[in-house]
């Protein structure tokens, strides 16, 4: 049944309230004034409060108010018992969220019926709340396995589907194997002709692999979308060597079949890896890593063509060594640059905040995204030297900013999995920031789903170690990770930064609207701020604006700039 909190200061009509609502089966909890009940209402939230409006300590107005300025129990429905029936009482209980009034003396029958009708329409707002919800997990679900621009599973689904797809190929006794696509000069193609066209590329792709799925005496049992450029097929049927050479030759040819994009032919240059694996294997990773190396070989040739991966190819790929070599000595000869790029309130159009974004300035490589060489970092106790490195110029940085312009401003930066599991974490951010003599609010960490799924318990920890000394938690790219909105309401976040792929052509696109429109819904109801990352077209910031997105970030309001050039954007 549910739990009434009766906050009274009179024991007789507490005692009163409390024996009716027992006879009736409700549980009841006991205050006898403001202050109290509205420590055990935090303490111990109940589904309902009676509440008397006259009362020492806290009024029943006080307790209201208290009880709506806190995220955790603010939907808590309130009933008032008064004797003051006048206008204006009623009016300032009703504009601060109360839900209804009984005027003292009232009958057993007034109570009952008036926590009956509340009850019931706090369950109607909860059913639908948790029907929004689910639906909007399951959209979130289909997007995280799914690629959404081709509807092809992705790489996560692969990893989990692969088990499955082994244990057939076992029962019919045939040759597991993996053949990766890779189309060359994919960046330069979309470089030069555009988001648009490569993107229309690569769905006229996906339909002629899709169109042949079935090739003679071959078939494909999962072709997936792993990286922009890149398709992975599980072949079903190989039985030999010989059979996936000629599997791997009728993919190339069903390529070879101009593509007509934008009113254009166009013919592209594929090329292939290929791998087996042993029955039992486990490492689906290793495996795509595998045909990765193969793929890279085979570019090497004119023209498409196919490779069989090959151990001895793995020592070709001695660049990776080289680059963790070079990385280890790129702090000391300050080749690390942070760029920043602007984020607005979308409200006021005012620049509130950057995202500082690591670059590598090689002198003979030129510059390098992190893309290349952080999961080199990662592997290392290097990312944790870079993260200092990159926290401590982002903090000084932010507030040379404020001196200039004279008004609040903050900087984004990036939190890896090895620097949030660091317990000297939080102590290295208060040294940072007290170097800078930077405000902690002024500071906001990114994280991604996926790095708080590592270790949630220890991730909970350090977060509230670091919320506790002022700093803001963001999650990154949220969308494409593990977690749900349900799940994350365990940590304690002060902003969602929404996934590009939900904002790209967000107005001629009904799915990404939908679940945007829920994502920024909930992430108000839990509390949270919420900007729209990638934003590229003015219509793709007029829905944000319109659904009450509170800001963005992308190549509309600036491309990432060097620190210097970003001045402009915050006027004095």
């Amino acid at each position: 049944m549910p739990k009434i909190l009766i906050i009274e200061d009179e024991p007789q009509i507490r005692d009163i309230i409390q024996e009716i609502l027992e006879c009736e089966g409700y549980r009841t909890l006991e205050a006898d004034n403001g202050l109290t009940g509205l420590q055990l209402a935090q303490q111990n939230p109940p589904d309902l409060i009676v509440c008397d409006v006259m009362m020492p300590e806290l009024d029943g107005f006080d307790v209201l108010k208290g009880l709506r300025e806190n995220p955790g129990i603010g939907s808590i429905p309130m009933i008032f018992l008064t004797a003051k029936t006048d206008r204006a009482s009623v009016r300032k209980g009703m504009n601060l969220g109360a839900d209804d009034y009984i005027t003292k003396p009232f009958t057993h029958l007034e109570l009952l019926s008036a926590i009956d009708a509340r009850l019931k329409k706090q369950a109607l707002v909860t059913q639908q709340y948790t029907q929004t919800i689910q639906g909007l997990e399951a959209g979130l679900n289909a997007l995280t396995y799914y690629d959404h621009l081709t509807q092809l599973p992705n790489r996560r689904l692969l990893e989990e589907q692969f088990h499955h797809i082994q244990a057939e190929k076992q029962i019919a006794d045939t040759l597991d194997a993996l053949v990766l696509v890779g189309i060359d000069r994919f960046e330069w193609l979309k470089s030069t002709l555009g988001n648009s066209f490569s993107d229309q590329l690569v769905q006229a792709i996906t339909q002629q692999l899709s169109a042949h799925r079935y090739m003679g005496n071959y078939a494909m049992a999962m072709v997936a979308r792993i990286e922009a450029d890149q398709f992975a097929i599980i072949p079903r049927n190989i039985k030999s060597r010989q059979d996936l050479d000629q599997f791997a030759k009728q993919i190339l040819d069903i390529l070879a079949t101009p593509f007509y994009v934008v009113d254009q032919e166009l013919c592209i240059t594929p090329s292939i890896g290929m791998t087996c694996y042993p029955k039992g294997s486990s490492d689906i990773g290793t495996l795509i890593s595998n045909a990765e190396i193969a793929m890279y070989q085979s570019k090497q040739q004119i023209g498409p063509s196919a490779e069989f991966y090959l151990p001895t190819m793995r020592s070709q790929c001695s660049q990776a060594l080289t680059m963790a070599a070079r990385l280890r000595h790129a702090l000391d000869k300050n080749e690390l640059r942070l760029y920043y790029q602007p984020h607005i309130d979308l409200q006021t159009s005012q620049v509130i905040g950057a995202e500082a974004l690591l670059r590598w300035h090689h002198p003979e490589w030129g510059v390098l995204s992190p893309n290349v060489f952080i999961p080199i970092a990662e592997e290392t106790d290097l990312i944790l030297a870079i993260g200092e490195w990159v926290l401590r110029t982002s903090c000084q940085q932010v507030k040379r900013w404020q001196k200039t312009c004279g008004r609040p401003l903050q900087i984004l930066v990036n939190l890896s999995p090895r620097q949030l599991m660091q317990p000297a974490l939080p102590q290295m951010l208060h040294e940072l920031l007290s170097e800078a003599a930077l405000d902690p609010s002024s500071l906001v960490l990114e994280l991604t789903e996926s790095t708080l799924m590592q270790d949630p318990d220890l991730a909970l920890k350090v977060m509230h170690q670091i919320k506790a000394a002022g700093i803001r938690l963001s999650i990154d790219d949220f969308g494409t990770g593990y977690s749900s909105l349900s799940y994350l309401q365990r940590f304690p976040l002060d902003t969602l930064k929404i996934d590009r792929g939900f904002i790209h052509e967000i107005d001629r696109q009904p799915a990404n609207a939908a679940i945007t429109t829920a994502i920024i819904q909930m992430g108000h109801n839990l509390g949270l701020s919420l900007i729209g990352e990638g934003v590229e077209t003015l219509a793709e910031r007029k829905f944000l604006l319109d659904h009450q997105c509170d800001g963005i970030q992308g190549y509309l309001i600036s491309p990432p700039l060097p620190a210097a050039e970003l001045l402009r954007y915050f006027p004095e």
